[in-house]
């Protein structure tokens, strides 16, 4: 049996260390982000702008946390910190039998990071609602990893896609495309499986991570404000039971000895403040 987990979270940006990474910056938030886990840390400095151009990070890093029991008993975590400290996560979706270095599965999935515009769908949208079919698609629409590959263990389920024929193959010259939210959108596909026990020292949970980060460019709020959505399938032969998952945020508001982090239960929010009425820079924050 596999056990779909899924969440959604509000202020989100990305990047991490040793990899492609990919920027995100459709309103007055500019994020980089690459795929082995380590968000909103652009090459082990903050990759979270507000105001965009400003040269403020208000995160340096953030990255998530999983964590549940097997049918043995046996505690798995996929989990990791600042980059260097440990990897638990890797770029690209679990593979059953381990082609994570075959020369086809880094050539279809590496770096795991694809952004698509809204402004090109439309355009794809109305190429086939006048033609009946898209002559040349673009890239960002044709390399949209809806489906997996079998020879390469992938699943023929990955990301999300619009299936105008319902015929279960993603083929935009036949008009299908991307599945996505906002006016602009990243997506991130991670498993936890590339090598034996990560940083955790733990068992893999052998869970595949889709990560949709997305923005509004609006007049209103919603331009400072970035979307995450986050989806864990469970790809491995063990159920797991007891899931937890959590979110490690280091915050920078300015210098990072005076920040402070505070909840609000009611509203499902979590905030960071500066500690005092001095809001100083230091280690690189402004």
């Amino acid at each position: 049996m596999k056990t779909v987990f899924t969440f959604v979270a509000l202020l989100c940006s990305i990047s991490v260390i040793g990899q492609v990474s990919e920027t995100l910056d459709k309103n007055n938030v500019s994020l980089t982000v690459t795929a082995d886990g380590h968000l909103f840390n652009d090459l082990s400095s903050a990759g979270y702008e507000v105001p965009k151009g400003s040269g403020k990070n208000v995160i340096y890093s953030q990255s998530l946390w999983f964590g549940a029991i097997d049918q043995s008993g046996q505690l798995r975590l996929a989990a990791q910190k600042f980059a260097g400290d440990s990897t638990d996560f890797f770029p690209g979706p679990f593979s059953s039998n381990g082609s994570y270095n075959d020369p086809g599965y880094t050539n279809e999935y590496l770096p795991a990071l694809w952004k698509v515009s809204q402004a090109d769908i439309d355009a794809h949208n109305n190429e086939y609602a006048s033609n009946g079919s898209v002559l040349n698609p673009h890239p960002t629409l044709l390399n949209w990893p809806a489906n997996g590959n079998a020879a390469l263990g992938t699943s023929s389920d990955l990301a999300p896609y619009i299936d105008v024929n319902l015929d279960g193959v993603y083929d935009p010259y036949a008009g299908d495309y991307p599945n996505i939210k906002g006016c602009e959108a990243l997506y991130i596909i991670m498993n936890d499986s590339k090598t034996a026990a990560g940083g955790t020292g733990t068992p893999n949970l052998d869970i595949e991570i889709h990560i949709l980060l997305y923005q509004y460019a609006s007049a209103n709020f919603l331009n400072d404000i970035t979307f995450m959505d986050i989806r864990v399938v469970n790809r491995g032969t063990s159920d797991l039971y007891d899931f937890v998952s959590a979110s490690y945020t280091d915050s920078d508001v300015g210098g990072f000895n005076d920040d402070y982090m505070g909840c609000d239960p009611m509203r499902n929010v979590v905030y960071t403040y500066n500690g005092d009425f001095n809001d100083e820079g230091a280690g690189g924050s402004q």
